[in-house]
């Protein structure tokens, strides 16, 4: 049977040629709209579960996170103490500096990491060039350490490079005496240039209609020119002489369920001094709902119509080839197949072009990412688009051999001989 099939195939091999050019064509065609679907919501999906409770999002440009006590010591003082706030998403600012070429070079030590705190470690893992991200990576080394940083060709995985920070000792009540430390930073991981990585630039200012998209900002080492250090705040927050940090970036913060909303108001108002408000994080996640929606809107059209036209095609195509082929299947059927198995060589011949479809759709995507011209793009493939891909195949199929059978049932061999002599 499967011999047969393979010469059913060759038997009618332009128009079965025809139908792989278009499945090909289709299933990069959906697998682009899936994945234009999907990349609308994959970078909401990280913070949907804070964006759907109680809180706010407030924007800081350098709101101090550190307080003197009445003994002249500097402790931290964190969002995360303040009564009634449950969780925080925050990213600080550290007074220390580093050579961006990598090469630890003391004149060029012009740029300061960012630290993140375990809110958004955990919630969000860039698209990686090598390594891995911090939520992968622990560490109690206090001699050492660890840190991601955006690919500048420069400074790969496995480097070290130096930070460099300064500070005056207690007894140093005159500030006579200041202090310069370094300490190593080994690079576990560099994030792929033009990712989007957490919005941590120089734009401060309140956002009507603030989403889930100003989290993040693309980052490309061309436009922005200096590469960006990430570490993980857990690391420096211990340390007594590293303690000037500022809060940095858009802060989500989430406050403790059941709260009333008078204290709610109170925490507004109090968070509120740190920085510029976004807004509450329920109607940021409505905004970011409707976003997501509109372009769903927008899109499932495009996708309806690309399997309402193939499947279109194929019905048509597969009755003309159906219909062609009739005459040998009643040949077949004087030899003494069943109509049964006339249906098994013609589904045979039907997923020999099917997976011929397929194969050339993944060639030609391997041949288009090779080449560069999807690095722009949201193109890509992974089980969604998969899925989507085999509900095409399949639909094809599914027509490809109901239509024999149609057509089969509809007549004797006799009759079909007689009708194709």
């Amino acid at each position: 049977m499967i011999k047969l099939g393979f010469k059913e195939f060759q038997r009618n091999i332009f128009v079965n040629l025809f139908i792989v050019v278009q499945l090909a064509a289709a299933m990069i065609l959906i697998a682009a709209v899936i994945s234009s679907i999907l990349s609308r919501s994959v970078y909401y999906t990280p913070f949907k579960d804070v964006l759907s409770k109680d809180g706010v999002i407030i924007t800081c440009a350098g709101s101090d996170a550190f307080m003197s006590e009445a003994d002249g010591k500097r402790v931290l003082n964190k969002i995360e103490d303040i009564d009634g706030v449950s969780q925080v998403c925050a990213g600080y600012s550290v007074y220390a500096y580093y050579d961006p070429s990598g090469k630890n070079d003391d004149k060029h030590k012009t740029q300061s990491p960012v630290a993140l705190n375990d809110g958004y470690i955990e919630h969000y893992d860039p698209a990686m060039s090598g390594g891995v991200w911090l939520s992968q990576t622990v560490s109690h080394d206090s001699d050492k350490l660890y840190g991601v940083i955006t690919d500048n060709g420069s400074i790969k995985t496995g480097d070290v490079i130096t930070l460099t920070y300064g500070y005056y000792e207690d007894d140093d009540v005159n500030f006579e005496n200041y202090v310069t430390k370094e300490m190593p930073v080994e690079i576990v991981g560099t994030i792929k240039d033009g990712s989007k990585v957490l919005d941590f630039g120089k734009r401060y200012s309140v956002h009507d209609n603030f989403d889930f998209r100003d989290l993040y900002v693309d980052y490309y080492f061309e436009k922005e020119t200096v590469p960006r250090l990430f570490i993980p705040l857990s690391q420096i927050q211990d340390d007594a002489h590293l303690n000037f940090v500022t809060y940095h970036g858009n802060i989500i913060v989430n406050f403790e369920e059941g709260l009333s909303q008078e204290r709610q108001d109170e925490l507004k108002e109090q968070l509120n001094i740190e920085g510029m408000m976004q807004g509450e994080l329920k109607q940021i996640n409505s905004n970011s709902k409707d976003y997501i929606n509109t372009q769903l809107i927008q899109l499932l059209p495009i996708l309806i119509c690309s399997f309402t036209l193939v499947i279109v095609s194929s019905i048509s195509i597969c009755a003309l080839n159906a219909s062609r082929s009739l005459r040998v299947y009643g040949v077949y059927f004087l030899c003494g197949c069943r109509w049964k198995s006339c249906l098994l060589i013609n589904i045979i011949s039907n997923m020999i072009t099917m997976l011929l479809g397929a194969y050339l759709a993944a060639v030609a995507m391997a041949v288009i990412k090779f080449t560069g011209l999807i690095s722009k793009t949201v193109l890509s493939f992974g089980i969604w688009q998969f899925a989507g891909c085999a509900a095409l195949a399949a639909l094809n199929l599914l027509a490809a051999t109901v239509i024999p059978v149609i057509l089969m049932h509809r007549s004797t061999p006799k009759e079909i001989l007689s009708a194709n002599e």
